[in-house]
């Protein structure tokens, strides 16, 4: 992770153990106040 992102490898397999699919995912990360004042967002504790 740098910073505020999160970089995150991942990889799907079949029943056989056969990689099927690969991918990157990129998720921007914030503070929980950023998200309340940015989108409104609120925790479920």
């Amino acid at each position: 992770m740098k910073r505020n992102i999160a970089i995150i490898e991942c990889e799907i397999y079949n029943h056989d153990n056969a990689l099927c699919s690969t991918g990157i995912i990129t998720y921007f990360t914030y503070s929980q106040e950023q998200s309340n004042a940015l989108f409104n967002f609120v925790a479920n504790n």
